[in-house]
């Protein structure tokens, strides 16, 4: 059993991997999550490693994991009684190949959890909506409008205009025409990167909307 760092809550097991190779925790009320490994059962070989880039490293590395527990320097070792190792890609490892894939796995079901704890937030619903109204007609008008008004250049730089920026969101949905600007994509990154606190989330207001 495990008990949130957090909260002190118990936690419940949402996946695992192989037979109890990894256990992945969470903590619903904090939403935290603890992924749970065995430690490797280190065999360690002395030896001298060989590298692809034909480098060479006289240690002792476990065969499962690779990890060094001791490096020797040529002059203190009997260089003729080591075996020699070619050093292979990490991932061919017994231990770090499983390791590697539970944690892939452990990873797909943490997003699979934010996604879910994102759907149930306002910030989720309010940008669900935004989507829509981006493919509304009476967004592709005012579109249509802001173009016109611009005659197809973008207003910060007089190139090309592909795209309409919101230059404020205290009127979304009911924006008045000089709440937009028509941007290149270049212009649109600069504004949303000189202003970071503009977004619709935090200037959203459902009770303005008619």
């Amino acid at each position: 059993m495990e008990y949130c760092k957090r909260c002190n809550n118990e936690m419940r097991i949402i996946e695992k991997f192989g037979e109890n190779f990894a256990i992945l925790w969470h903590c619903e009320p904090c939403n935290l999550t603890l992924p749970n490994f065995i430690e490797c059962p280190h065999s360690f070989v002395k030896a001298i490693y060989q590298y692809e880039s034909g480098y060479e490293h006289v240690c002792s590395k476990c065969k499962y994991c690779y990890k060094t527990q001791k490096v020797y320097k040529r002059k203190d070792v009997n260089l003729d009684e080591l075996p020699v190792i070619k050093v292979q890609d990490q991932d061919s490892l017994p231990y770090w190949a499983k390791w590697t894939r539970a944690n892939k796995k452990f990873n797909l079901k943490i997003e699979e959890i934010n996604l879910e704890n994102k759907k149930k937030s306002n910030a989720w619903t309010i940008q669900q909506w935004y989507y829509g109204y981006l493919d509304s007609p009476q967004w592709a008008h005012k579109r249509n409008l802001v173009f016109k008004r611009a005659e197809g250049k973008c207003e910060r730089c007089s190139k090309k205009a592909v795209m309409v920026h919101h230059k404020t969101y205290a009127r979304v949905g009911y924006e008045d025409l000089e709440d937009l600007m028509a941007v290149c994509f270049h212009c649109h990154s600069l504004e949303h990167s000189e202003n970071r606190n503009l977004n619709v989330v935090s200037q959203f207001k459902i009770h303005d909307i008619k």
